[in-house]
């Protein structure tokens, strides 16, 4: 069984069952056609009701996690997070000859296990435009951390921004990947303090800042995050290009409009 604890970059094949009605009369299973769109889960039925939000729940569909492999996932239970209105599924796998369901994603910081869709062709580096590809982003990975902080990448800010490229930069920051090319330098529970552009989020403290990001990677950098793990010219040996970002004062390089920089951490 594929596992499916962070990310799940998958297609939907079929909604192959509607509980609670249909499953206690023993009905056959009805198939549906889901989609993922705007960080949202709705199937449509043959009859062209659409069931969305909280009519999911306890609907199990089918993906294919690649060619030729596919998993049952289950929509144990829906909420909406009250600071940005985004539906979060609590999800459950299993492979087609196994017998227990197993939770898609790991707790996050308030212990609770929850994802949802993003389709492929929002995320950093990604070269698919196929609506129904998509990966399963829990919130206690990079690019649900960057979902809960604000940056909505089917959406707009308050003044008109595209926010997709914030959350980009977000995912970048979040993995630590200087190299831009999807490698992490970061660890686990390292907590980070990052403000941006446009003032969806602003600095909560004070310190050395670490560096400046755009949706390609850095844009400059001061030191490594995790550098007892990670030091600064271990990371330079993998990631050369980077060697002409580091400066001492990134911050004030990416103040500067023409340099790029959408989002700051330290």
């Amino acid at each position: 069984m594929p596992n499916l604890g962070v990310l799940l970059s998958a297609v939907i094949l079929a909604l192959i069952l509607i509980p609670p009605a249909a499953a206690s009369a023993n009905a056959p299973p009805e198939s549906h056609v889901v989609e993922a769109s705007n960080g949202r889960f709705h199937a449509v039925a043959p009859d062209g009701r659409t069931l969305r939000g909280a009519d999911l729940k306890g609907t199990t569909f089918l993906i294919e996690v690649r060619r030729g492999q596919s998993v049952f996932v289950r929509i144990d239970d829906v909420e909406v997070a009250p600071e940005n209105g985004v539906a979060l599924y609590v999800l459950s796998h299993r492979s087609k000859d196994a017998d227990d369901w197993v939770p898609v994603c790991g707790p996050d910081q308030y212990g609770k296990r929850r994802g949802l869709p993003l389709p492929m062709r929002v995320l950093p580096g990604s070269a698919t435009s196929d609506d129904r590809s998509f990966t399963l982003a829990c919130t206690s990975g990079a690019y649900g951390k960057c979902i809960m902080r604000g940056y909505l990448p089917w959406a707009q800010s308050t003044t008109g921004t595209v926010l997709t490229p914030y959350f980009q930069a977000c995912a970048r920051m979040m993995m630590a990947d200087y190299c831009g090319d999807g490698t992490s330098f970061t660890t686990e529970g390292r907590r980070i303090d990052s403000w941006d552009k446009i003032g969806i989020r602003a600095p909560t403290g004070t310190g050395l800042i670490e560096a400046a990001w755009n949706a390609a990677g850095p844009v400059c950098v001061t030191r490594a995050r995790a550098d007892t793990i990670h030091p600064l010219e271990s990371v330079l040996a993998q990631c050369p290009s980077l060697r002409s970002k580091v400066i001492p004062d990134c911050e004030e390089f990416a103040s500067d409009d023409a340099n790029g920089a959408l989002i700051w951490n330290r």
